[in-house]
């Protein structure tokens, strides 16, 4: 049986530390990838949990996730969900 994509679900910004996935296996490993660049990973214990980001986001990255378990894995989700906003400030000065 083929995997569905895991979601991303907004509102992401340049202050986000964590990022919500919806979706996943339980067990399964989640990446959460930024325009292509890995951002956060896990093991899913919940079809619905939050990852924390290993680098900051950038206004209007496209983030994404894919998960993998045993020997099937799933792709990015098809919409572009999950677009940061570019924080008030024009740095992330204020963001912490």
């Amino acid at each position: 049986m083929a995997l569905l994509p895991p979601r991303v679900i907004g509102p992401l910004s340049e202050c986000s530390t964590r990022v919500r996935v919806q979706s996943q296996l339980s067990g399964s490993t989640v990446t959460v990838y930024a325009d292509g660049a890995m951002v956060a990973s896990g093991v899913g214990s919940w079809p619905d949990q939050t990852f924390a980001l290993t680098t900051p986001l950038g206004a209007g990255q496209r983030v994404t996730a894919t998960q993998r378990h045993s020997t099937s894995s799933a792709g990015c989700w098809p919409s572009p969900v999950g677009r940061p906003t570019p924080s008030p400030a024009a740095s992330t000065a204020g963001c912490g």
